[in-house]
């Protein structure tokens, strides 16, 4: 499932420099598009669909989530107004983040003991998809279509994983009646009272600088700063999540000999500097050889968090998702102050800024208090 959530998320974003030209944008205007408003959207929607869900069969919910995305991603290339294009992504988007909560706290309530491992294994997924998603792009500009067409293919994907989602077997539920509603309440309140659960839910959203808004401000950068050709975009963003993907497969084992805690030190310190200078340098090989080291360095970063947060609510994954909102003010704001900043600074100063993430995620790494997983 996460592959295909970065392959349709991943078109619009790597195609930034085109929609901005089409829609006669600033930069902040195209962050608002791609990212903003579709964040604001799902904020408004996710929570009470996630409470809803708690109730149900989380497989049935999961498929129906992929459904909708599948939907909305084909409308959003077949009717690609701004206006369109960004009602879509936010629907898409809310659909995405029901999915992926109850998703992920199915992987990693199979295997509590091995949460960190299991969210590596989910988060190369997304590499995959992060991967793909450039491919898919450069396969259909070979054949002579646009981004439209790469959309509508993503969309008949996730169509098809939906309807396998749906067919599986079906999950036990947790609770039903009036009662549920009531524990449900009640679990969110608690939730959002938990010291480190929010704390790792912060770390948590501190990655998201360093996924879909890099790769947007990335591909300004290459082709604006740079003038770099399409292909070379496309080259340039799947060499990165190829550096996750390969760093995902080796941090999935390295775990198993290394604490954690140790691994998202050691790579939030590296991805603390490679994330300040990459976009610096002065070639355009070596820019995208040093995005390659962003990648590589920021894969361990979401899984350990991610992984550390469902560790400390086990088997809660709507409430984690549920509890995770607040955060979202984080994301809506920061792409829109990067594009802001961009516009009266230039790209290399917004560029700069997104190691303010990595940067966070070292204090947690030296905070041992953080890492006490709570009594079974």
């Amino acid at each position: 499932m996460p592959f295909f959530d970065e392959l349709w998320t991943g078109v619009p974003v790597i195609e930034a420099p085109a929609l901005e030209r089409t829609h006669a944008l600033a930069h902040g205007g195209t962050a608002v598009m791609l990212l903003v408003a579709p964040a604001l959207l799902a904020a408004v929607l996710e929570v009470r669909l996630l409470m809803w869900a708690e109730r149900g069969d989380p497989r049935r919910w999961i498929a129906g989530s992929q459904l909708v995305i599948a939907a909305c991603t084909a409308i959003a290339a077949l009717a690609p107004a701004a206006g369109s294009l960004t009602l879509m992504l936010g629907l898409a988007g809310t659909a995405s983040g029901v999915s992926t909560s109850l998703a992920q706290g199915l992987v990693v309530a199979a295997d509590p003991e091995q949460g960190e491992r299991s969210m590596m294994r989910w988060t190369l997924a997304s590499a995959l998809g992060d991967v793909a998603a450039p491919l898919l792009l450069a396969a259909t500009a070979a054949v002579g279509l646009g981004w439209q067409a790469a959309l509508l293919t993503v969309a008949a994907l996730v169509g098809v994983h939906a309807l396998a989602v749906r067919l599986g077997p079906r999950a036990s539920t947790s609770a039903a009646g009036d009662e549920v509603g009531d524990a449900l309440a009640f679990g969110l309140r608690d939730a959002l009272r938990h010291r480190r659960l929010m704390a790792w839910l912060a770390a948590a959203t501190a990655c998201t600088l360093l996924d879909e808004v890099l790769v947007a401000f990335a591909a300004l950068h290459l082709r604006l700063d740079r003038n770099a050709s399409p292909s070379t975009i496309a080259i340039a963003v799947a060499a990165w999540a190829a550096g996750s993907a390969l760093a995902l497969a080796i941090t999935e084992r390295l775990v198993l000999r290394v604490s954690p805690r140790r691994v998202l030190g050691v790579a939030a310190l590296a991805c603390t500097i490679a994330a300040a200078l990459w976009w610096a340098l002065p070639s355009t090989a070596a820019v995208v050889g040093a995005l390659v080291v962003v990648g590589v360095t920021t894969a361990p970063l979401f899984p350990i968090a991610q992984a550390q947060a469902h560790a400390q609510v086990p088997g809660r994954g709507a409430l984690i998702g549920a509890a995770s909102q607040p955060f979202v003010l984080f994301e809506l704001v920061t792409p829109w102050l990067l594009g802001l900043a961009a516009d009266r600074w230039g790209l290399g100063l917004a560029l700069a800024l997104m190691a303010v993430g990595p940067a966070a995620l070292v204090g947690f790494a030296l905070a041992p208090r953080a890492w006490v997983r709570p009594p079974s």
